[in-house]
């Protein structure tokens, strides 16, 4: 579902972002090849949710409290 432009201004106002740069920079096509390039590698690798964690050679699904992502990263 695409987010329409009353939201976008809404959320961008409420956090202080130039609404216009907003709008600009999410038609840039770098940004949906970026983007493009994530759903690519997620479907992948088999992640079909956020969050997810890649950690070395781990896939960790959902979220994570703090200090396990700490220890996890620590290996």
């Amino acid at each position: 579902m695409a987010a329409g432009d009353d939201a976008i201004k809404a959320v961008s106002a409420r956090l202080g972002l130039d609404c216009a740069r907003l709008q600009t920079d999410m038609l840039d096509p770098k940004i949906s090849a970026a983007i493009e390039r994530n759903q690519r590698l997620a479907e992948a690798l088999n992640v079909n949710g956020t969050p997810a964690y890649l950690i070395g050679d781990r896939i960790i699904p959902g979220a994570i409290d703090p200090v396990s992502l700490a220890r996890l990263v620590k290996g």
